[in-house]
């Protein structure tokens, strides 16, 4: 009996012993369960903490262990449908995890645009073996339990075609990016009114037998609040060789403000049809992007920027202004908030051209706006290059904060200057000839380039019409390289009853503008008997004429005596 318990009692720490030596590190999953909801189309995405406790025994003395070959299985989903593991990704599974320590994993499921609506139950299996003495696989679940599926609010356009995919292999339809290209927009899926955005769609025909025929992306955005489409436009039809793809850039401007609700929902969609070359199959394929449409109630900007009737670029002109000209610029000043406001003003600045005004705008109601219209002369001489003017929306004499920037409502637009260098010349000019009432005055005006390049220039002259007239310059004009000098002479023809001293200006211009204006002072002498009749013939005519008339007097007067 006594042999019979020993060997009992042996048998007893024989397997303890063997129970100690086969210990292994425990793992803890956190949390063990996960539950969300999510919509048709979207993903979900979690994250778990691995934790191994790294105490297990080797040969029956505790130890630290190492917790390796660490793998997550998923299963497929189950329930109202299928969710495939496939669309089940884990991210951040690592080699091994050292005694005490953890891992952070994470899981995404992709759903289906056509998903059935319901619940879904799946699960992981998360594992590893302890490094140290290979002991068995040591293996614990998590739950996903459930995953509630919603229906997506979709266009009716949208469903239709979804309703008959056709084969789901023969086309993929991708947005890859979204760029808001211009506007007050910080981010790409959070749009302002009035901001232009574009959209990078990727077509592809992922079979290698025949191409896709007919293939038309239809695009939108779509209030999914009122069930309206705010934007809806369809390209033009296409086809697609085998194995290959179609990049789209849909570009388009949100030009109504008034299409847009504060707190409504918006997404934009892109579905595509076309049919198989051969087989006649029909495909559709559809995607969307969750889009912010930004209404806040305070909140002005300023667009459509025109100069001379030309639209502005990214708030760029495009075109080069030259220095000297006159500009009339455009634009509307957009409430895009949901507040009207009052006491609107406008300031418009630049140092450089001496401009500081303020436009009163007055009253902008909700979603309208107000034109504006502004002369301006950009000043000769102005150094080339960029320059800007710079414009600030004020309230009652304050700078106007926007709602959605916190910042004040300051715009600036850009603008290249050019032909803004004077050309240069110097003048010198002296009486040549003449000097008296009714003769020709002749003025030698010589014309020196002192610029650093050829220059053609126009010469003129003006104050001169109340005392002379019949103007002759020549030449008008000429083309002198840096450094070279011409005469051009200036012929008056004097007026007969002019004298004293007289001023006239000689003008120096070109390519239009003015370089220089030349006074010069001419003493011009009374007209005397002879220089009116300078012509012996015509002195002797009038010498006759007036005898003739002396001696008709003087027989009148003989007559009267008798």
């Amino acid at each position: 009996m006594k042999a019979k318990t020993l060997s009992l009692m042996t048998l007893s720490i024989l397997a303890l012993v063997l129970v100690i030596g086969l210990t292994s590190a425990a793992i803890t999953l956190t949390p063990t369960t996960y539950t969300t909801v999510t919509e048709q189309g979207d993903s979900v995405s979690f994250t778990f903490t691995l934790d191994s406790d790294g105490v297990c025994s080797i040969g029956g003395v505790p130890s630290s262990c190492t917790l390796g070959d660490l793998y997550v299985t998923p299963s497929g989903l189950t329930g109202a449908g299928t969710i495939p593991s496939s669309d089940v990704q884990v991210t951040g599974i690592q080699s091994t995890i050292a005694a005490g320590g953890s891992a952070t994993i994470t899981v995404t499921i992709a759903v289906d645009e056509l998903q059935t609506p319901g619940d879904y139950v799946g699960t992981l299996l998360v594992g590893g073996n302890h490094v140290e003495t290979s002991s068995a696989v040591i293996e614990q679940t998590l739950n996903i339990n459930p995953i509630t599926v919603t229906e997506k609010p979709r266009p009716t356009e949208v469903n239709e075609c979804l309703a008959n995919p056709g084969s789901t292999n023969l086309m993929e339809l991708e947005i890859e990016e979204i760029t808001v290209v211009s506007g007050l927009s910080e981010e790409d899926n959070e749009w302002v009114p009035l901001d232009t955005v574009e959209v990078e769609v990727r077509v592809e025909n992922t079979e290698n037998d025949f191409k896709l025929e007919n293939v038309v992306v239809n695009w939108g955005l779509y209030n999914l609040d009122t069930g309206e489409w705010v934007i809806e436009e369809e390209e033009s039809d296409f086809n697609i060789k085998d194995d290959e793809e179609e990049t789209l850039y849909l570009t388009f401007t949100l030009e109504d403000p008034e299409d847009f609700e504060s707190n409504d929902e918006y997404a934009f969609f892109v579905w595509t049809t076309a049919e198989g070359e051969e087989n006649e199959l029909e495909v559709c394929r559809a995607v969307s992007e969750e889009i912010d449409v930004i209404v806040e109630s305070d909140f002005l900007v300023l667009s459509n920027f025109e100069i001379e009737g030309i639209a502005l670029e990214d708030m760029e002109y495009p075109d080069a202004l030259s220095c000297g000209s006159t500009l009339t610029l455009t634009a509307d000043i957009w409430n895009i908030g949901d507040s009207n406001q009052e006491d609107i003003e406008l300031r418009i600045y630049n140092n450089d051209f001496g401009i500081d005004e303020l436009l009163e705008i007055g009253e902008v109601d909700s979603f309208d706006s107000e034109p504006i219209s502004f002369i301006f002369t950009i000043p000769e001489g102005m150094e080339e290059g960029w320059d800007t003017l710079e414009f600030t929306i004020q309230e009652d004499g304050d700078i106007f904060e926007n709602d959605y920037t916190d910042e004040d409502a300051e715009f600036e637009i850009l603008f290249n200057l050019e032909n803004c260098a004077f050309p240069q010349a110097f003048v010198s000019a002296s009486l040549d000839d003449g000097g008296k009432a009714g003769k020709d005055l002749i003025v030698r005006t010589t014309i020196t380039n002192t610029g650093t390049e050829a220059t053609t220039y126009l010469v003129n002259a003006f104050g001169y019409a109340e005392w002379a007239s019949t103007l002759d310059i020549s030449p008008d004009t000429v083309t002198l390289e840096a450094g070279q000098s011409t005469d051009v002479l200036i012929t008056l023809d004097v007026n007969r009853d002019a004298s004293g001293e007289k001023l006239f200006n000689i003008e120096v211009l070109s390519e239009g503008q003015l370089v220089m204006s030349q006074p010069l002072s001419v003493s011009l002498e009374k007209a005397l008997l002879g220089d009116v009749f300078e012509n012996d013939v015509l002195f002797a005519l009038a010498i006759g004429i007036a005898l003739i008339i002396l001696a008709i007097i003087i027989i009148f007067i003989v007559r009267a005596r008798r």
